[in-house]
């Protein structure tokens, strides 16, 4: 639900034309982004993207401009913040504290405050190729967005403010995951708390992929399916 409010959310706010942002537009994102958080803290990281969003499109716009739509995308973000603190009022009587405060600890949630530590190395590799929820051990072909900032000519570009954009949000992601180190307790689930950043990750991939030649392209796809169906089938995540 992160990943899909994150996705929609930037969507929104992105315009082929290159047209003026709508107040209307910047609140619907800042809404998605307030549900973002309302379902998972990694929403914060959502909610930061899609403010950075508003603030680069609306470049060139009177400054007064550009806070009125960050004013909107921020009232937008306030139902979604305020149903959080409405239920940890109500669930735990303290609206302000997380709830893995209330958490009992376990060996990887004891670091830190309540799991959530400085970023991890180590856990920031196993997040990226463990072989039980690593992302790029669950689907290698999105190792290609790397090579984005360095393809030219190809037929559909990306521009470079919306390259930079899903680059800092990539990095935004890594890091806070990296630091909470709940991500340790992936191995019983598989894959799963970097999931928002895959959209991102496949937009790079695929500008990536209008350069490489057609049968690369589709050996790719293929083994990336093949890879897919081995898992499913075996019913394991290691």
């Amino acid at each position: 639900l992160v990943c899909d409010a994150g996705l929609v959310a930037l969507l929104l706010l992105w315009d082929k034309s290159g047209r003026p942002l709508p107040s209307m537009r910047a609140f619907l994102a800042g809404l998605l982004g307030g549900y973002a958080v309302l379902c998972d803290y990694s929403g914060a990281v959502v909610v930061v993207a899609i403010a950075l969003y508003v603030w680069l499109r609306s470049a060139g716009q009177p400054a007064n401009r550009r806070w009125r739509l960050l004013a909107a995308c921020a009232c937008g973000a306030v139902p979604g913040v305020a149903a959080l603190l409405l239920y940890k009022a109500w669930a735990f009587g303290a609206p302000y504290l997380p709830s893995q405060h209330f958490m009992p600890p376990t060996s990887p949630t004891s670091h830190g405050y309540r799991g959530f530590d400085w970023p991890s190395p180590a856990l920031m590799w196993a997040n990226f190729f463990d072989p039980r929820f690593g992302i790029f051990a669950y689907c290698p072909a999105l190792m290609l967005a790397f090579a984005a900032p360095f393809t030219k000519r190809v037929r559909h570009p990306m521009r470079r403010r919306e390259m930079g954009l899903l680059w800092a949000y990539f990095g935004l992601f890594v890091l806070f995951c990296a630091a909470n180190r709940y991500s340790w307790l992936q191995p019983s689930t598989g894959f799963r708390y970097l999931v928002p950043i895959v959209p991102a990750l496949t937009l790079l991939a695929m500008n990536v992929s209008q350069a490489l030649p057609r049968p690369v392209r589709w050996g790719v796809a293929g083994v990336s399916c093949v890879q897919s169906l081995v898992m499913a089938a075996a019913h394991r995540n290691d």
